[in-house]
């Protein structure tokens, strides 16, 4: 695929999530998921990576010049989709690369807001998130610094550790400008916000450090060791709440550009048709 410079988004299955199960629901939602994208992106390459279910995926979305599909021979999964999109990505080397799951809930605005902080925050990685209702619902709790949306990822941390710690037992995470930040059992169980399996990334860091993630039965494990091998990089993550709308999301410059490069365009055509005069 030759991105041409453009962003790059990767459409993928489900991550393990309860949202779809079916096969015709999970293409269905992939191709709701290709249209949100369409709408809130901008131009960028598509990259659809799917297994048994290509043919119909390929039906639920139709086909596009800027759309590829990849049938993905290795497990499903967040991060083995995530490996399998960049070794088919193999000459692109810089760049910005999004990857959005089918269980994700996202919306074209939510994937502006994916882009636009992607491009403004000076962050190396830029996730969605959500909010947890119910404080024990089995699903993982991106820890942040401070309480407010595009706040600095200290960690996204899974049900099954925090359920698995002692009573008065202690977790530190050290922020970008050196502070530690200490959580008990209770405050960790506090956080209202989980991954929605949206993300984007500068495709410099990722692939640099990607090869560094645990393996789990030959296979990489999970995005948030992805966030962890960053952040001991020195490398900046953040998170914005999924329907998170301030000025900057709203009128994205770089959206401004794109459509006042296109009426430029149409009004040139228009001059070079128009008859002379006298």
């Amino acid at each position: 695929m030759n991105a041409n410079g453009l962003p790059i988004v990767a459409i993928i299955p489900q991550t393990a999530g309860p949202l779809v199960t079916g096969v015709d629901d999970i293409a269905v939602r992939m191709g709701q998921i290709g249209r949100a994208c369409e709408q809130g992106m901008g131009r960028h390459q598509q990259l659809v990576l799917a297994n048994g279910l290509l043919d119909e995926v390929r039906a639920a979305m139709g086909e596009t010049p800027h759309r590829v599909f990849v049938r993905q021979e290795s497990q499903i999964g967040g991060m083995p989709s995530i490996v399998s999109a960049l070794q088919f990505l193999n000459g692109t080397r810089a760049g910005e690369f999004y990857c959005v799951a089918a269980d994700a809930p996202v919306t074209p605005q939510s994937v502006r807001v994916l882009r636009t902080k992607l491009r403004s925050s000076g962050a190396a990685m830029v996730l969605l998130t959500r909010r947890i209702d119910d404080p024990d619902a089995d699903c993982d709790r991106v820890l942040q610094a401070q309480d407010a949306p595009g706040a600095e990822v200290l960690a996204v941390v899974a049900q099954s550790a925090i359920a698995a710690m002692k009573p008065g037992e202690v977790v530190s995470f050290e922020t970008h400008d050196g502070q530690y930040l200490h959580y008990a059992r209770e405050q960790l169980l506090g956080v209202r916000y989980s991954s929605v399996a949206a993300y984007g990334w500068q495709l410099g860091p990722l692939r640099k450090h990607i090869g560094e993630i645990p393996k789990v039965g030959g296979q990489a494990s999970q995005v948030a060791d992805l966030v962890t091998v960053l952040r001991k990089h020195r490398f900046m993550v953040r998170a914005f709440p999924m329907d998170y709308a301030d000025q900057s999301t709203v009128l994205d410059p770089c959206d401004l550009l794109e459509r006042a490069g296109r009426a430029c365009s149409e009004l040139v055509s228009v001059a070079s048709r128009k008859p002379a005069s006298g």
